[in-house]
């Protein structure tokens, strides 16, 4: 079963698809081998989509049984049983995760045209407060790396493209303290805040099918909406009020922000990034299935170095029959904002599909289609199409067999072909959440 706000996507014969935010009444139910059952709060809060079911409603699902990693599960378990919170006695959330990407684009601008690289992550967080009166508090951060193999450090296949990201696994720093911030929510959690070096798109712009690259698409036209600025990661506050079926966010960044940096070395510069959304959740039932969705409107405005101005934006993902949840991105900027560092499209549009395949119940299958003017190296309009199909081997680990094909005004004529072998390895094989609604 998947579950995010509040709403569960029920697939014809499959289990429900997460979309958006996962009330406070369906905490995580993963319950890897040698893994105590979670308390409500355990679940990882960085980008959302599925959540695993217990093991004994899955076991169907896994190709490789009993998962040879299994005692690197147990040993982390028992670290995380250890290291407890000082104050609730909860277990540290210690959610460590290896990616490898391999890639060859059929032809490029410059450089090579092959690359594999493997991303490192751990994201570690702490139960500080817990009660009906206090409310929720917690305190996290997330480590990230990349290691190109076999080439010089900083090898970016996309810009050996000319093009909009086409792995959005890799990242330009080999270690970095990516997020570090303060969760908050009130008794009745209607009311939510985080504040620190924190990632937007971990709160705006979610996607039950097309938001997550380590597990879902490998573009990054599909990954979010890049005519949004969304800034890389830095200081910021960021609300949520939420009753179903609404929710409002609200959200104030530094517009210059790096994700090498602790976070305070360009916030003195006063360039900001304010962010708005309001999210509607429908739900019905036909056939004796049940359906949800979400559909989001966004609003923005920035003063960054490079440019200023505004923009909105509107996305919606929707369960129906016969079991599928196609989706949908669109994006304008104004044009005074546009510049090739923070927000390279004028415009940008994509959508698509996915779905279940029968008796898979961790699988995921899904096709999209991305379009956007853009202004970075040789103007024009990039397109992107690409299909996956993520393959829950183990427990622990996700293969991925993954296609592109991208037209990019660099490269010339028509597509460029890019196959693609995505590999995962995650602490109890639980695809990441999203921020939930605790």
């Amino acid at each position: 079963m998947v579950v995010v706000g509040g709403s569960l996507v029920m697939l014809a014969g499959m289990p429900a698809i997460a979309i958006d935010e996962a009330p406070l009444a369906e905490p995580a139910t993963a319950t890897p081998q040698g893994m105590a059952t979670p308390t409500p709060y355990r679940a990882p809060l960085r980008k959302h989509v599925e959540r695993v079911k217990p093991r004994a409603e899955t076991r169907e699902a896994f190709l490789i049984e009993p998962d040879p990693l299994a005692p690197v599960t147990r040993t982390l378990t028992w670290l995380s049983e250890l290291l407890r919170s000082p104050t609730t006695k909860q277990p540290l959330d210690l959610l460590p995760e290896l990616v490898f990407v391999g890639q060859h684009a059929s032809r490029v601008a410059d450089g090579v045209q092959g690359l594999v690289s493997v991303r490192y992550e751990v994201e570690a967080g702490s139960v500080l407060w817990d009660d009906e009166h206090a409310g929720f508090g917690s305190v996290r951060a997330n480590f990230r790396g990349v290691q190109d193999i076999g080439e010089p450090a900083g090898t970016d296949l996309s810009a050996n493209l000319g093009a909009q990201n086409v792995n959005a696994v890799w990242v330009p720093y080999r270690v970095a303290l990516r997020n570090w911030w303060w969760w908050l929510s009130s008794p009745d959690r209607h009311w939510r805040a985080d504040v620190g070096k924190i990632d937007p798109t971990n709160y705006f712009d979610l996607n039950a099918i097309a938001n997550v690259e380590e597990t879902q698409f490998l573009s990054g036209g599909l990954v979010n909406n890049p005519a949004i600025p969304f800034p890389d990661d830095g200081i910021g506050l960021h609300l949520r009020w939420h009753e179903e079926p609404y929710a409002v966010r609200a959200a104030v960044l530094d517009a210059n922000a790096t994700p090498t940096t602790i976070g305070f070395e360009s916030l003195a510069q006063g360039r900001l990034l304010g962010l708005g959304e309001f999210t509607m959740r429908p739900e019905f039932e036909l056939g004796g299935r049940y359906h949800a969705g979400n559909y989001r409107f966004i609003a923005w405005g920035t003063n960054n170095k490079d440019a200023t101005g505004v923009g909105g934006a509107v996305s919606f993902d929707q369960s129906i029959p016969p079991g599928i949840v196609p989706f949908f991105r669109f994006g304008y900027a104004e044009q005074s904002a546009v510049n090739p560092r923070t927000l390279p499209f004028h415009w940008f549009v994509s959508g698509g599909v996915g779905t279940r395949p029968p008796q898979r119940d961790d699988d995921l299958i899904a096709i999209g289609a991305s379009l956007g003017e853009s202004v970075v190296d040789v103007p024009g309009r990039q397109g992107t199409i690409e299909i996956f199909w993520r393959v829950q081997v183990t427990e622990s680990v996700q293969v991925s067999p993954d296609l592109q094909l991208a037209w990019q005004p660099a490269t010339g004529g028509g597509p460029v072909v890019l196959p693609a072998l995505r590999v995962r390895w995650s602490y109890g094989g639980a695809p990441k959440s999203i921020v939930t609604v605790q």
